[in-house]
């Protein structure tokens, strides 16, 4: 072979090509953002729709809860949803809205105006799952006072006064349950905006 001749380029897909030209012919990071997008707008959506379900759930068992002087007041039909909220609508369900809008957030991010051109999670679901994520902040803002009131009822009933410590109890539930659902709408709301 001549001495001047330039040897052909190494095949990216030959096995045998060294290390270097494989990792000279793996597509950027860049590339596989859109795939990130989507996974990350997917796991937004999933968990968002759990958690309407689970607050479904809440209201519904409220619903069913019958008028018995420990779970409700006589036709008070917000003190029976107060009562199964309760135990189960907490902070944690405020932590977890919050996870939802930061992974539908950062789908959006990669996202931008033109999804679906680049592959990424579709404006429409983004759009969809952020109404969504506010609707169901509203929704947990609404029952911590609900829950704090059949507190208060239970105490009654068992005839004791409401001491420091059940106060600051109580309010430090309703600022960690409430908190947090009142960063989520405001974060959904104005991830909702239109971009300028």
């Amino acid at each position: 072979m001549p001495s001047n001749q330039v040897p052909a380029p190494a095949d990216p897909t030959d096995p045998t090509a060294s290390p270097l030209t494989a990792a000279v012919a793996r597509p950027p990071a860049d590339a596989r953002l859109p795939a990130a997008s989507r996974l990350a707008g997917t796991s937004a959506a999933g968990l968002t729709a759990v958690l309407a379900l689970f607050l479904l759930g809440v209201l519904v068992t409220g619903f069913a809860y019958s008028d018995k002087p420990r779970v409700g007041v006589p036709g008070d039909v917000l003190h029976r949803i107060g009562y199964a909220a309760a135990s189960v609508v907490d902070l944690r369900v405020g932590v977890a809205l919050l996870v939802a809008l930061a992974l539908v957030v950062a789908a959006s991010l990669v996202t931008g105006e033109s999804g679906d051109d680049i592959g990424g999670a579709a404006p429409s679901t983004i759009r969809v799952t952020l109404i969504a994520i506010a609707v169901l902040s509203v929704l947990v803002i609404a029952l911590a006072p609900l829950a704090v009131r059949v507190q208060l009822h239970v105490l009654d009933l068992s005839r004791q006064k409401a001491t420091g410590a059940f106060r600051i109890g109580q309010a430090t539930y309703a600022i960690g349950t409430m908190g947090t659902a009142a960063v989520a709408l405001v974060g959904s709301v104005f991830a909702l905006r239109p971009r300028r």
